[in-house]
């Protein structure tokens, strides 16, 4: 707050006083998206933590072991639904937690729907994961510039990467890290 409290007073004090707060409730669910790299990024850092400083292969290993356990464990848990409410939930692409209808890709409850009712998963995906959409995606030429003078000008100014040097290599681990 204090970075945003420099850079503008208005917008900080708008965050002080506002009331809202952010869910998926009203999200347009045909999108079918819900990467947020940062997020995953940080859990699985943090679920790996403990491995970090294995050899290549051993992580890989502990990484494995950890996602087959969490799957079973996901896969294990039964699923408290009436007969019809399972159908409906198939029908309507839905799920109360509300994970299929934001990616479009059934979530586990759904999935565990799909096993019981001997139901092919894939065909429950969003059509904008299969090979269709990718190729209508791409089906129009992209025609490169074969260097930077063929670039329009916009008038903006340069930006220069930053001044400060990295070292090589993995950067020290503080003493709280050591700790752990």
């Amino acid at each position: 707050m204090g970075k945003i409290l420099a850079h503008d007073k208005d917008v900080a004090a708008y965050l002080d006083n506002t009331t809202e707060q952010w869910s998926r409730h009203m999200f347009d669910t045909t999108i079918s998206c819900d990467h947020n790299t940062t997020n995953f990024v940080e859990s699985f850092n943090a679920c790996t933590k403990a491995h970090r400083d294995l050899p290549v292969l051993n992580l890989l290993q502990a990484i494995r072991v950890w996602s087959m356990k969490r799957i079973g464990a996901r896969f294990d848990k039964a699923i408290d639904m009436e007969p019809g409410q399972s159908l409906i939930m198939l029908q309507r692409l839905s799920c109360g937690c509300g994970k299929w209808q934001g990616c479009g890709i059934p979530c586990k409850d759904a999935l565990r729907v799909m096993y019981n009712e001997r139901v092919d998963p894939v065909a429950y995906v969003s059509d904008y994961y299969k090979g269709a959409a990718y190729k209508a995606t791409y089906a129009e030429h992209i025609h490169p510039m074969p260097d930077q003078s063929q670039w329009p000008d916009f008038n903006l100014p340069l930006i220069h990467p930053p001044n400060k040097k990295r070292g090589a290599g993995r950067p020290p681990k503080t003493e709280e890290e050591r700790c752990e």
